[in-house]
């Protein structure tokens, strides 16, 4: 008998281990925040645009480039001039920040702008919104005479 309340309080000592103490459920621990930020490609000639990605969850802002925007599977098509770096900041739940910073690099940089046709880039960091939500849009050119 005795062996047998030992295993019995094994078990119960291992059930109170794995569900933790009383008035601790599961969904009181907090979420580990989600950042994935990343650009492609990476490498571009002149005149070329690259998309950067990024996509968060469990958090409380996101910021590209410094300007608040939405974090959940977002994308902008940049096109840079000279090897740029663009930077992610995220304000997690708990206050602290994190930063992601991704490169893309510009080959054959072109010194006459005149060399290369023209490029136009336009997007918006949505394409469906609730009543009361803003649209974040931006584009890029080069070589236009007016936009």
């Amino acid at each position: 008998m005795g062996t047998k309340l030992l295993g019995l309080a094994g078990a119960v000592l291992a059930v109170l281990f794995a569900v933790g103490p009383p008035g601790l459920a599961l969904a009181d621990l907090p979420e580990e925040p989600v950042i994935e930020f990343s650009a492609s490609p990476t490498t571009i000639r002149f005149g070329e645009c690259t998309t950067v990605r990024w996509n968060t969850a469990n958090v409380q802002a996101v910021y590209y480039s410094g300007q608040g925007v939405s974090g959940i599977n977002q994308s902008r098509i940049e096109c840079p001039r000279q090897t740029t770096s663009y930077t992610l900041n995220v304000v997690r739940r708990d206050g602290l920040t994190e930063e992601r910073t991704v490169t893309v690099s510009v080959e054959g940089a072109v010194h006459d702008p005149s060399q290369v046709g023209y490029g136009i880039a336009f997007n918006a960091d949505r394409v469906q919104t609730r009543p009361g939500e803003c649209v974040t849009i931006n584009w890029n050119v080069i070589n236009v005479q007016a936009v």
